[in-house]
């Protein structure tokens, strides 16, 4: 009996201690409640050009320690007039408290790209918790906005051209090389931003462009930051013929910028006078002779406008250098001789064909090159076609081209000098230009 009673009493008192377990109350976030706090930045303020986006902090704060883990959702409130997405981006649209702590950390990025300049929008942004209960602040209140952009122009500034290499060209008669002017289009200041300036020529100008020269740009840009730039003008060798002179007369015009004094780029451009020819006869030192010279003459001399008939014979006045002939070095020139006898009976014997210049009018033909030409002519009775060739290295100038014939047998000119037997020498005039 009494073990059957201890049995009893020992079931009640184990029955009874689990019946107080199942008492104990559930951990539950009753009388807590969860605000925002240490929001880092209540107003953020971009400069109008700003590309870079600002970041906010803060806290999602429990009046005392969670009991277990926690859920708050962070939702924009009707009254935000700031777009997720476009003025702004959540870390995170959900926050966990974990059990034991009081606080989470989060953020808010500000799209710098956002905003226009001068807009303003605010972010409104609600906290909400199926557990806990939203205290005061219950929000996130963050305006931001973007400055005014500002005014940017050359008020009071003006521009003006400035070391300008040379103001005159002068070519040479015969130039071929073209020359280069180099100037500056200066402004007053730094630029504020980018300006563009038109050169065009002016209605007084007497030069034309892509005649008499060209220009490196007919637009020029002052970078924003400096306050001139270089650019240049080409002068056209071939574009003036010789004692011409031309004026260049380049006007700056700009729709932004004022144009001060001077305004305008004035080049005077110029070509020499072609220089007459040099006369190079007057220093002829010799003068040949011959010996029976009515036997063997030369009836006829042609080159070019040179046409000459003649019944002379030896030296004695016949100097034909009244006429003339423009070649050109390193041409090929073509020239008839007509020989004959001056009497009645044309020559029978081989005569000696020879022709000089004097191409550097020092008055002799014996000079390297002066000597053009040299044939034997069988029975020298006919007319002969023949060609020498102007040197290369020639100058400019008029020369005296001597042309000779004799009989071959009895010996003749020596460098256009000296005693023919029974020949002829003629002078004439040659011009190189």
């Amino acid at each position: 009996m009494k073990k059957v009673l201890l049995s009893l009493l020992l079931g009640l008192l184990i029955f009874s201690g689990c019946k107080k377990d199942d008492d104990d109350p559930s951990p539950s976030f009753d009388g807590m409640t969860i605000k925002c706090a240490n929001v880092s930045s209540s107003n953020i303020k971009f400069d109008w050009d700003a590309t870079t986006d600002q970041t906010v902090t803060f806290d999602a704060k429990l009046s005392d320690i969670a009991p277990l883990d926690a859920t708050i959702t962070i939702a924009e409130d009707a009254s935000s007039t700031a777009i997720s997405g476009t003025h702004f981006t959540l870390a995170s649209p959900t926050l966990t408290i974990a059990k034991g702590a009081t606080s989470v950390s989060s953020s808010i990025t500000i799209l710098a790209d956002g905003l226009n300049p001068e807009e303003t929008k605010t972010i409104v942004l609600d906290l909400s918790s199926d557990k806990i209960k939203v205290g005061a602040p219950a929000q996130i209140t963050i305006a931001i906005e973007k400055n005014k952009k500002p005014v940017i122009s050359f008020d009071g500034m003006t521009i003006k051209f400035a070391n300008i290499s040379s103001s005159s060209i002068k070519f040479d008669w015969d130039a071929t090389t073209d020359q280069t002017v180099t100037f500056d289009a200066e402004l007053s200041d730094i630029a504020p931003l980018d300006g563009t300036i038109t050169i065009a020529e002016n209605a007084s100008s007497t030069a034309v462009s892509g005649t008499h020269f060209t220009l490196e740009s007919p637009t020029l840009t002052i970078a924003k930051g400096t306050n001139s730039v270089n650019s240049s003008i080409t002068i056209l060798a071939n574009g003036l013929n010789p004692e011409e002179t031309k004026i260049i007369v380049l006007d700056l015009n700009s729709d932004q910028i004022t144009i001060g004094a001077p305004a305008q780029i004035t080049i005077t451009i110029e070509k020499d006078k072609k220089p007459e020819p040099v006369n190079s006869i007057t220093q002829i030192k010799c003068t040949p002779t011959a010996d029976w010279g009515a036997y063997s003459c030369i009836k006829r001399f042609q080159l070019k406008d040179i046409d000459n008939e003649s019944t002379a014979d030896g030296y004695d006045e016949i100097d034909f250098t009244s006429m003339s002939a423009t070649v050109i070095p390193g041409e090929l020139v073509d020239f008839t001789v007509t020989l004959g006898s001056c009497e009645s009976t044309p020559p029978q014997d081989d005569l000696i064909l020879a022709v000089w210049v004097d191409w550097n009018g020092d008055g002799d033909l014996s000079d390297d090159g002066e000597k053009v030409f040299r044939e034997t002519i069988s029975q020298g009775d006919g007319t002969f076609v023949k060609t020498f060739t102007v040197p290369n290295t020639a100058t400019a100038g008029t020369f005296v081209l001597r042309v000779a014939e004799w009989f071959k047998a009895t010996g003749g000119l020596v460098d256009g000098c000296g005693k023919m037997d029974s020949g002829e020498a003629e002078d004439y005039a040659i011009i190189i230009n």
